[in-house]
């Protein structure tokens, strides 16, 4: 029950990210990936590129599907980035 909807929202997110053809995987990770979501779950996706993404790569399927950036981050350690969006009303 706690993954469905979760799982759904991964399933638009990953229509969004489709067209880019700088994207080699898109992957639903964490207890939604699993199967074991709980009520508290968060839905963690993770992109693996055949290039380094530009802004655009990783702006557009958020502004497409309705979500706000909330916080991100650049380690210069592991040179990895990330972002979490809001769950905007319109994905109810």
């Amino acid at each position: 029950m706690h993954a469905a909807w979760r799982m759904a929202v991964a399933e638009r997110a990953a229509a969004a990210y489709a067209p880019n053809r700088r994207l080699a995987v898109f992957a639903v990770a964490g207890s939604v990936g699993t199967g074991w979501a709980d009520r508290f779950s968060d839905l963690e996706v993770d992109c693996y590129w055949h290039e380094p993404p530009e802004d655009r790569d990783r702006l557009a399927p958020i502004e497409a599907l309705g979500g706000q950036i909330v916080g991100s981050g650049i380690t210069t350690r592991t040179r990895r980035s990330g972002a979490r969006i809001t769950r905007s009303a319109r994905w109810a």
